[in-house]
């Protein structure tokens, strides 16, 4: 199996699985959210996968910005990311 990212643009990330034995290939999948604005382009944020992996993995805020920055990502402010998964949390 084989996952690559088929579109970038920051946070907002589109990836496509590929398996190499059959060449099966997936559909292309968001990791992210959009949300539209009165004026100008969409915007889109993290969806609530990242977050929920890691409370699962117990994985701190600022590894998590570590993974996103290993992985080519810019990572949002951790207070954004500590923001948000508090929310997740209540």
């Amino acid at each position: 199996m084989n996952f690559s990212i088929s579109k970038r643009q920051g946070l907002c990330i589109t990836g496509q699985s590929k398996c190499l034995t059959c060449r099966f290939s997936s559909s292309q999948v968001q990791l992210y959210e959009r949300h539209k604005k009165s004026r100008g382009p969409e915007t889109g944020t993290l969806n609530e996968a990242l977050l929920l992996g890691c409370l699962k993995t117990k994985v701190r805020v600022s590894h998590t910005s570590f993974i996103l920055s290993c992985l080519n990502v810019k990572a949002p402010d951790t207070r954004e990311i500590q923001r948000k998964l508090n929310s997740l949390c209540e």
